[in-house]
């Protein structure tokens, strides 16, 4: 959008195994989140951030990502809960 690239980052645990090679189980890694979800928004030439979330969300996004429509970015979290960020 206007030279402007969006991206997500998910802060999901992506873990698969333990440190037993015990397949870890989709609720462990739930409650275990490497951290929380970050949208940015970054200069598509020069690739500079100029916007970040910082932590606004404070959950993570799991087989997720960003959509943009009529100027508005949206993020949905683990929890289904949506966020939307001005994308002007």
């Amino acid at each position: 959008v206007n030279d402007v690239v969006f991206a997500l980052s998910d802060g999901d645990n992506t873990d698969q195994n333990d440190a037993n090679a015990r397949l870890l189980a989709s609720s462990f890694r739930a409650e275990h989140p490497r951290g929380h979800a970050v949208v940015y928004a970054l200069d598509a030439t020069t690739g500079k951030t100029l916007f970040s979330s910082g932590s606004a969300i404070p959950g993570f996004s799991h087989f997720s990502g960003i959509s943009v429509a009529n100027g508005t970015v949206f993020a949905i979290t683990w929890d289904n809960t949506v966020y939307a960020f001005s994308a002007k």
